[in-house]
């Protein structure tokens, strides 16, 4: 689970878990900002900055 989880950004609902994939990774040290947030129910999520959530619909 994440802290972006627990700030409410992202929905919660009882066994829903996210997982977070970097976008534009270039192999580096640092990660950099654009995130995809997924759930095992199949909702998408996208940010560019940690603090902005937009939803995406949904890959399942």
């Amino acid at each position: 689970m994440f802290r972006i989880s627990r700030e409410k950004l992202l929905p919660s609902a009882p066994n829903r878990r996210w997982y977070e994939a970097d976008i534009n990774y270039q192999g580096t040290k640092t990660r950099g900002k654009e995130r995809l947030y997924y759930s095992n129910g199949g909702m998408l999520y996208f940010s560019r900055d940690h603090k902005t959530i937009l939803p995406m619909g949904k890959w399942k």
